[in-house]
């Protein structure tokens, strides 16, 4: 790769300043919309299911990470207004419904569907801005900001923190209440062997980016530090810290870390030397210095997880009724009230929100994000459950055979081949200089390729597992 577009790629998808909080909260509405689309669709046209999934749960969203972005209030309106004609037109078919009281009452499935439809979205999210970022076609506005500010990428890993926290055995109760010395260390030493994919994985990635000279974003975490690292550094951290509090303490734990972090950050000087360096030249000359942004941040990112971990026990809390979910989702409106309130005031009385230190704000808005977006996939599914019952939309298992649940089967796996793509994509093409509708048909071919791929793993039950 030629010094001069390397130089080029990375002033690219550098310098910049993020978009309003209301922008990527619009964009991101198309998710829960399309799965409300395809449940629509789905029993229509069956025989088109791979097709259905692509066309309600992946088009909308690339569309308006795309092409579409200033457009996207639209594209949300578009698909609710075809969701409820589609509704309407089934239902004028149907003479007897059960009552709301018969709905309320009738037992939960115990799957909790909206959790596995939000986690494959941090994935779709991810794969299409890892690419789409490299062309024109994907607004500078949704770039990671630079050190202040709120990008839609800069959801991100915030997004894969809290996606493995709400499923991780501390979530799931499969914790063991009281345990020896020995069955501590068994625990840590299953972390990090459970985290050895990653780790290959983020070696690999820094061989591979050095070897051919791949554009790079250092302030982003750092000269070799990267994605994977982070994943797995708040894995076996957590394990560790996890081992001597309770899981039962992790919003807790939350609150210490989160406070704490951001008291060392403004209070002690740590903010100046995550951005300037230890000697406040930006030098990044040794392991540390080099690496400040992704060490330092994970304390942030752990903070997320453990708020998370705690967010997770009380979905996977047993509910018998539906009517129960109803109040789970009263619960979680509720709450994310509570954090865009909490974020509106830190970060005028603290500081502005920065995904490159993971500051409390930063925190504070991935759990507002994310219980901003979970609320509105599980009111889908409420809504769903409530279609069947009354005979308006047909039962069926085709969650099973849902491009989704494919992607939660191999969410490792998935994201690999993202970023081989990705790489591959790259290096045999210039994208800086690829037009609107060349980048289009790349970004399709490969948003299809995924889709296939990842299917087809599915349909031969083909999975690969990191925790």
């Amino acid at each position: 790769m030629a010094a001069d577009y390397k130089s080029l790629h990375e002033a690219f998808v550098s310098n910049h300043e993020g978009t309003s909080l209301v922008e990527i909260a619009c964009v991101v509405s198309t998710a829960p919309l399309g799965v409300l689309l395809r449940s629509c669709l789905i029993g229509v046209f069956c025989s088109f299911r791979f097709s259905i999934d692509f066309c309600t749960l992946i088009l909308p969203v690339f569309l308006c990470f795309t092409v579409l972005a200033d457009h996207a209030f639209a594209v949300c309106v578009s698909m609710a207004l075809l969701s409820a004609s589609l509704l309407a037109t089934l239902t004028q078919s149907k003479h007897s419904a059960p009552t709301t009281h018969d709905y309320l009452c009738t037992s939960s499935s115990g799957k909790n569907s909206f959790i596995s439809h939000f986690r494959a979205y941090v994935n779709v999210a991810a794969a299409i801005s890892i690419l789409a970022v490299d062309f024109s076609i994907f607004p500078r506005r949704f770039c990671k900001a630079e050190t202040f500010g709120t990008g839609l990428m800069d959801i991100g890993v915030g997004a894969f923190v809290v996606a493995n926290g709400m499923v991780a055995p501390e979530a799931r109760g499969k914790w063991p209440s009281s345990s020896t010395l020995y069955q501590k260390s068994h625990l840590v030493l299953q972390s990090v062997i459970s985290t050895l994919p990653l780790w290959l994985l983020g070696f690999a990635r820094l061989l591979v980016t050095k070897s051919v000279d791949y554009h790079e974003h250092v302030s982003e975490y750092g000269v070799h530090w990267n994605f994977f690292f982070t994943l797995a550094i708040v894995k076996i951290f957590s394990t560790i810290i996890l081992c001597i509090v309770s899981p039962k303490l992790s919003w807790l734990l939350a609150l210490l870390l989160g406070t704490g972090y951001q008291y060392m950050l403004t209070k002690q000087g740590l903010q100046d030397v995550i951005l300037h360096g230890m000697n406040g030249t930006d030098s990044r000359h040794g392991i540390f210095d080099a690496n400040r942004e992704g060490i330092f941040s994970s304390f942030g990112y752990l903070a997320i997880y453990f708020a998370s971990v705690q967010l997770g026990k009380f979905f996977l809390f047993k509910r018998t009724k539906l009517k129960q979910w109803i109040v789970v989702l009263c619960v979680l409106i509720a709450a994310d009230v509570c954090f865009w309130i909490l974020l509106h005031f830190t970060q005028i009385h603290v500081d502005p929100v920065s995904r490159r230190i993971a500051n409390l704000p930063y925190v504070i808005w991935m759990m507002a994000y994310n219980l901003q977006l979970l609320p509105c996939f599980l009111l889908v599914d409420l809504l769903i459950s409530a279609l069947i019952h009354r005979g308006v939309l047909p039962y069926s298992n085709s969650d099973e055979h849902c491009l989704l649940e494919a992607m939660n089967r191999n969410g490792l796996f998935y994201f690999l081949l993202v970023n081989l793509l990705t790489g591959l994509i790259n290096m045999s093409m210039s994208t800086l200089f690829a037009t609107s509708l060349q980048a289009v048909m790349v970004m399709l071919a490969y948003l299809v390729l995924l889709s296939v791929v990842t299917v087809t793993l599915h349909s031969k039950r083909i999975y690969l597992k990191v925790w």
